[in-house]
């Protein structure tokens, strides 16, 4: 193992001494510095904070991964073109050793050099997090940047709509008005007749779909979201009173990201224990008012400008949608009114003015979750009992299990229990014009997310899938350097290279779908594309910035399926074969 780390230690001198390195950490040095100040997103703190982090990881991960083909590729065809692997070969070194310590060489460049462009982003990030650079910043914005950029949160769809019976209806229909024959013919004149009923079924389970995710004026729209697991998580923090105004009861404390990015405007939190009310937060700054019997109350009756007070702020939720009208409004803005409820009432109100067909996020305390019975996973408990006691299939008992009632959440086994929250929207009139039209939003289209982490964790785990990028890349660019010239190893990995880009694009090009002939010409790019895409990751998927960009959490599945899928099979496997190349290339010709 001395030769392999001593193969090591010489190509991380041998990189260091190459003038691309450096030109490439000035580039990046120059670019990230001047980043924060070139890109201002949409012009809030939290559209600049998202629009660096989506550059400046997407930028050291394609620098990275360019300047580790040049070094890789090289390693081994420079050191074959100008005899130098001569040197080697004489050592008591196998050739397995000489590749891998190339390869742990380069990676150990790697993970240095993304150690440092990141500690760079992070900071760069930190300062952008202050708004030092943006002039005016609102309540909301300052919120949205801890709660939708600095965090870690989890997405939750909400539970599917049981419509199977509304389409059996439709379909009842059908044949009763004799439309059911006529609509078949139609079905099997575009895909055949054993795919026509199939067909038939999909369209009406479509229409029906639409259906129940429109809503008309005045009328309400309902989702069910289970696993909402942040019940109890408060939040607990210190801060400095600014002023105290006796008369209004009201007292001006400042406090720092973590606590205001939690807040809900209008919302509870407790100063001292004691409830308050969170009236409006300025840079580093919350306004909050007391009722008359809290204000006297000794804790804070005591408090004078310059004390320091404990905060506690409830854990919240956020609810994300987009809505669609049948009639676009002219001032473009859809009014409605939301109400947020756990299964024991605690209901939260909030009345909106968001803009049609674009995403709107709402901010709710977290005390609007709490436990309820998971339906589904009661019906089948249930269905499983009484197919086992009274000797039946499980259709018939599940079909049994469904008409019963289910228990109470104290009588409930705790394998359906969860934590639930009961979302509904009712259509208002337009804040402006008074008039109305029908909303649609779809299932896909809203969802609740809440924080299960910090942004730093998060941060560190989106760097690791990066570090598993480069591992991959290196071992493309050994592999290439092991029988090829450097511009011509080049070429290769710079063509593969794409392809794990779009991956997914690309297969979602050359796929069938039925009732759609296939040309002739696709079928060669279909197999080619099937087997790249066994052979090769999908980087696009394990790109971080995707996930930094919303603050949504990186799972440490995802990491450890990247290990896995990535590293552990396709970079070891792409190894192995290098060095099987590498043994059996005759390095030099005796001639006689």
């Amino acid at each position: 193992m001395g030769g392999l780390w001593s193969i090591s230690r010489q190509t991380i001198i041998q990189c260091l001494r190459t003038r691309a390195v450096v030109v490439f950490l000035l580039l990046l040095a120059v670019m990230l510095a001047a980043m924060p100040f070139a890109l201002t997103g949409d012009g809030t703190l939290a559209g600049r904070a998202r629009t660096f982090l989506t550059y400046s990881t997407s930028l050291t991960a394609t620098a990275l991964s360019v300047l580790t083909v040049f070094l890789t590729v090289s390693a081994v065809s420079e050191d074959v073109r100008t005899r130098t692997i001569f040197s080697v070969a004489v050592k008591p070194v196998g050739r397995w050793q000489y590749i891998l310590g190339r390869w742990l060489g380069v990676m150990t460049l790697n993970v240095l050099l993304l150690v440092l462009a990141s500690m760079g982003i992070y900071c760069l990030a930190t300062y952008l997090r202050t708004g030092a650079l943006t002039e005016a910043i609102n309540a909301r914005d300052q919120a949205a940047v801890e709660t939708e950029v600095f965090t870690a949160r989890r997405r939750l769809s909400p539970v599917p709509k049981n419509i199977d019976t509304q389409v059996l209806q439709r379909l009842e229909e059908l044949r009763r008005t004799g439309r059911y024959d006529e609509a078949m013919v139609g079905f099997a004149a575009r895909f055949g007749d054993d795919q026509a009923e199939t067909e038939l079924y999909n369209e009406i389970r479509k229409q029906v779909v639409q259906s129940v995710q429109s809503v008309q004026p005045g009328a309400a729209l309902h989702w069910r979201f289970n696993g909402v697991d942040i019940a109890g998580r408060d939040y607990h923090s210190t801060g400095q009173v600014v002023s105290v105004n006796p008369s209004a009861r009201a007292m001006r404390i400042s406090a720092s990201n973590d606590v205001i990015g939690r807040l809900v405007f209008g919302g509870p939190m407790c100063v001292n224990d004691v409830e308050a009310w969170v009236q409006q937060s300025g840079k580093g700054s919350i306004d909050v008012s007391f009722q008359a019997e809290e204000f006297t109350s000794p804790s804070i009756a005591s408090v004078q400008a310059g004390d320091t007070v404990t905060l506690t702020v409830e854990p919240t939720i956020q609810i994300t949608y987009k809505a669609s009208a049948a009639t676009y409004p002219p001032d473009g803005m859809l009014r409605s009114a939301w109400l947020v409820s756990n299964p024991s009432g605690e209901t939260a109100i909030l009345e909106r003015n968001d803009p049609v067909r674009q995403p709107a996020t709402l901010t709710v305390p977290a005390r609007v979750v709490g436990r309820a019975v998971e339906i589904n996973k009661w019906i089948q408990l249930r269905a499983n009992q009484i197919a086992r006691q009274e000797n039946m299939s499980m259709d018939q008992a599940r079909a049994q299990a469904s008409r019963q009632r289910p228990p109470s959440v104290e009588k409930a086994p705790p394998g359906v229990l969860t934590w639930a929250t009961d979302v509904r929207y009712f259509n208002q009139p337009n804040a402006i014009t008074g008039d109305v039209t029908s909303v649609t939003i779809l299932d896909e289209d809203i969802s609740v997310l809440f924080r299960v982490g910090s942004f730093e964790a998060n941060f560190l785990r989106g760097m690791l899938m990066t570090i598993i990028q480069l591992a991959y890349v290196a071992a493309l660019g050994m592999l290439a350097g092991s029988f090829l010239v450097f511009p011509v190893g080049c070429l290769l990995v710079f063509s593969l290279l794409p392809f794990s880009m779009f991956r997914q694009y690309l297969t979602e090009s050359v796929a069938t779908y039925p009732g759609v002939d296939m040309q002739w010409y696709i079928w060669p790019g279909r197999v080619l594309v099937h087997n790249l895409s066994t052979l090769l990751p999908d980087l696009e998927a394990m790109s971080p910035g995707r996930w930094l960009v919303d603050g949504m959490n990186i799972p440490w599945w995802s990491v450890a399926a990247a290990a896995i899928g990535t590293f552990a099979m396709r970079t070891m496997l792409i190894m192995l074969f290098t060095c099987l190349i590498f043994r059996s290339r005759e390095l030099a010709r005796v001639q006689v």
